[in-house]
């Protein structure tokens, strides 16, 4: 535990330098946690004891009773550990740091691996369900968080003011999958940062020949000079300079990994425990939270509702004056007379089940 602590403190600010083994990291931890979670479920003192509560003759089911057992048992961990949850207001009086600090990096951890599955799958359903569950993460982290604001943006888009067709587009816009092939969807902003990455490379590599005509030229032909450079790699068995590689653990990491969660038992309650100086909740949404989120929700949606009428109307303006530009009217510029008789809509503000 104190070493993943170590780790994680003093890689804090270098995580945008290098974000794909910051997440690889977290994933592999993550991924331990939640096996250590499990086990302390289902009262298993090892990896090959049969898990407390579940019948023997699970084996001869048919595979649609394999599957509705499955559930059930997955639905029960999921309620019994407090996932989608949100965290009491109220402290415990000898709260168990460690075991809120486990719970909380385990959910984290779960929650992340959804939404790259999610990504891969292409899962437009689920893509909804994930802007829900975001929403609440990028307010915590920050109240004028642009991801929050765009999370909104997209469910309002999404859920209400586009028609069927729209929506279809706007969903399905969200994902690119170049290569074919069922779980290979990629995000599409991904997909354009490493265009617009391409892009600069070969603007970097005119030196000194950076004409207008010359950039025009070079950037409508860069994805494609990358993809050719990419399958000459390919073909001649040449590694790429790149910051992603596959996940590697080696057997010994991990074999120490699972011997530390079980010694520690993160996850069997102790009250009093204590983490060093960390004082964190099992859950990263707190009902007061949820409460300051929706006044900021209200006034962030009916300034996305209300943002299109009002630079139609500041252009009609422009064209009668002949002024340049139109008025940029911030979130914390709407006053909240602007949003008292404005209603959320419950689908948006609640959190999904998980």
């Amino acid at each position: 535990m104190h070493l993943f602590l170590d780790l994680s403190v003093t890689s804090l600010l270098q995580v945008k330098n290098n974000y794909r083994a910051h997440e690889d990291l977290f994933l592999v931890v993550g991924e331990f946690f939640l096996m250590e979670q499990i086990m302390d479920h289902f009262k298993m003192d090892s990896y090959d004891s049969w898990p407390q509560g579940l019948a023997p003759n699970i084996t001869t089911l048919s595979s649609i009773g394999k599957e509705v057992t499955a559930n059930n048992l997955l639905m029960t961990f999921l309620r019994v550990s407090g996932y989608g949850a949100v965290s009491n207001p109220v402290p415990e009086e000898r709260p168990d740091y460690t075991r809120q600090y486990a719970s909380n990096l385990a959910q984290r951890a779960v929650h992340l691996m959804h939404l790259n599955d999610m990504a891969k799958e292409g899962d437009l359903d689920r893509c909804v369900l994930s802007l829900k569950a975001n929403v609440p993460y990028f307010f915590a982290h920050s109240t004028k968080s642009k991801y929050f604001i765009e999370c909104l943006d997209m469910l309002q888009k999404a859920l209400y003011t586009s028609s069927p067709q729209m929506r279809l587009r706007l969903l399905e816009g969200s994902f690119t999958n170049k290569h074919g092939g069922k779980g290979r969807n990629v995000e599409t902003d991904l997909v354009m940062e490493h265009s617009i990455r391409n892009k600069k490379d070969l603007i970097r590599s005119l030196g000194a020949n950076k004409r207008d005509a010359a950039i025009q030229r070079i950037t409508l032909s860069a994805d494609t000079i990358a993809d050719i450079a990419s399958n000459i790699h390919t073909s001649l068995k040449i590694s790429r300079k790149s910051g992603f590689s596959a996940k590697v653990i080696h057997q010994e990491d991990e074999d120490r990994m699972k011997e530390c969660l079980r010694d520690l038992r993160p996850f069997a309650k102790q009250p009093g425990r204590q983490l060093g100086n960390i004082r964190v909740s099992a859950s990263s949404i707190s009902q007061p939270l949820i409460d300051k989120m929706k006044v900021n929700m209200k006034r962030t949606l009916t300034w996305l509702y209300e943002a299109p009428h009002r630079l139609a109307a500041q252009t009609d303006v422009d064209e009668e004056t002949g002024s340049d530009g139109a008025e940029v009217v911030s979130v914390e510029e709407v006053s909240a007379t602007e949003v008292v008789d404005v209603e959320v809509n419950p689908d948006l503000v609640d959190l999904p089940d998980m």
